[in-house]
């Protein structure tokens, strides 16, 4: 299984907001008091945002792939977002080879 990296605030299947935090949560719903020990998802489904909207939160992973990968000449690369693949939410990574004019978007492996 792989690591969270967090939560995603998700509309109709696009993401509203990433990272999302108890912070976002408290500052959207200032009159509410919240549990830190509960899991945010759980929390924003009580708030009256989350009772009355199509929002979600989701938790968020790195994907699962194990990379052959060479510090010296190559780099991984984070897309800004995640992506729902097969029924979870994944923050997609590629290795791309390094120039000497920093990072060309050759990707090595794209993984979907």
């Amino acid at each position: 299984m792989s690591d969270s990296l967090g939560f995603a605030k998700i509309k109709g299947g696009v993401v509203i907001q990433f990272p999302y935090s108890i912070e976002n949560l408290k500052e959207e719903n200032p009159s509410t008091k919240f549990d830190q020990k509960t899991h945010l998802p759980l929390l924003y489904d009580l708030t009256e945002e989350g009772e009355s909207s199509n929002f979600s939160i989701v938790e968020v992973f790195y994907d699962d792939i194990t990379y052959d990968f060479d510090f010296g000449t190559q780099t991984i690369l984070l897309d800004d977002s995640p992506s729902l693949i097969e029924g979870r939410w994944v923050l997609k990574t590629r290795i791309v080879e390094r120039d000497l004019d920093g990072v060309t978007e050759v990707p090595l492996a794209e993984i979907i």
